[in-house]
Order: structure tokens, then sequence, then C-alpha cells
């Protein structure tokens, strides 16, 4: 007994925090200031030891590599992946997925200018126009951390956030001038 309130207390607790995160972030100006809080943010409230971006190279995900590589803090954590590799490591899911065990496939999702030994990882996947454009990633170098029997519906949730997030962001975004 004691040991279920104890998760349940755990839940809470986690479901607090991504609460808490999503309402920080629905307030983000731009792009940058959404990720760069929301990476700050998951580390500290969890203490994850290496969040990072991947963004798929896609004609939608184009303009914000650009906007977000600008970044002193997301530029080194910013990784970009061919669109078939990415859908192979998601096998065509649009859910969070979390693995451990051989995580050598996944190791393509890491920036080239930070390298990470994780063990267990979380990709939360974001849409930008109803497209996934990329993933949220959580590495953790205990295989224990994250591993596909644990639920995901609070990645989820989160997840949509950030899509619906970039989505009105992006929507408010005026195009720039045709070049002369």
């Amino acid at each position: 007994m004691d040991e279920i309130q104890e998760t349940l207390r755990w839940n809470e607790d986690v479901a607090r925090k991504l609460a808490e995160i999503e309402r920080e972030i629905a307030d983000s100006p731009d792009p940058t200031d959404l990720f760069e809080h929301l990476m700050l943010r998951m580390e500290t409230a969890f203490g994850i030891p290496f969040v990072w971006l991947s963004l798929v190279r896609t004609p939608q995900a184009d303009a914000l590599r650009s906007t977000l590589a600008v970044s002193a803090l997301l530029g080194d954590r910013l990784n970009l992946i061919d669109g078939d590799a990415f859908a192979a490591l998601l096998d065509g899911r649009t859910e969070p997925l979390l693995v451990n065990g051989d995580l050598r496939s996944f190791y393509r999702l890491l920036p080239p200018a930070k390298k990470f030994l994780f063990r267990s990882l979380a990709l939360v996947p974001f849409t930008l126009d109803g497209t996934v454009v990329g993933s949220l990633n959580h590495g953790d170098p205990s295989p224990q951390r994250y591993h596909p029997d644990l639920a995901t519906d609070l990645l989820a949730q989160l997840g949509a956030r950030v899509s619906a997030r970039l989505g009105a962001l992006s929507s408010k975004a005026v195009p720039l001038p045709a070049s002369p």
C-alpha cells in the first residue's frame, strides 16, 4: 500500500511540474524563448542530465531551425535529421517514445557539437501545421530512467502544448519580403 501511495505522490508531483512548465511556455513570445525556457525548465524541474532538440529537414522546419540556431543555448543543442531516418526511429509514431537497451540508432539524434552517452531516452515529437517537425529529447545515463513500460500521457500532453504554442507563434510571424 505504501508503494502505491508513493507512486501516486510521485505521479502527482510530475503532473504538477509539467503543468507549471506548460503554463510558463504558453506566454512565450517567440520560438527561441519557447524552446530555451522549455529545455532549461525540464532540466531543472526533473534533473534531466541532457535535453536537446532534433529538427526534421523539412520546409516547415527550415525557418524554425534558422531562428533557433542563433540562440547561444539552442545552437549547440540542435540536431538536424533526415525525415525518413526520423520516421524510422519513431517507427511511424507521433506520440512520445521511451527507449532503453540498444540505442545506437538513436545517437544520430545528438547535436554535432554535443556528445552525451545516454542509456535511456524520451523523445517528445512536436508538430507545426500538423506535420511532425522535430522532437524534444531527454537523455539519461541510467537505463531505468526511461523505459517502454512507463506511461507517456503527460509527455504527450506536453508535446501537444508545445505544438499548439509553436503553431500560434508561426501564424503570427510576418513573412520576410522576397529578395530583389
